[in-house]
């Protein structure tokens, strides 16, 4: 799988970025995510994302609510 790994900031574009901590995907993958900060804007952001074609894997949940889903009730 592709993945995008960011040499700056995906914001600001200051290359001051450093591992601010792991993820874990408790709900679809269980895989676990470098979460990386950017040192000028303090942006977080995660490290080595799937790309585009291959990001939706990580989404096919029945228990996955968008944060734009307006129509389902909890």
């Amino acid at each position: 799988m592709p993945l995008i790994h960011y040499t700056a900031c995906p914001v600001c574009q200051s290359a001051e970025i450093d591992p601010a901590l792991q993820a874990v995907d408790h709900t679809v993958s269980h895989e676990s995510f470098a979460i990386w900060q950017c040192r000028q804007c303090t942006l977080r952001f995660t490290q080595d994302v799937p790309d585009a074609a291959s990001i939706g894997a990580y989404y096919r949940s029945e228990n996955y609510i968008s944060h734009s889903n307006t129509s389902r009730v909890s």
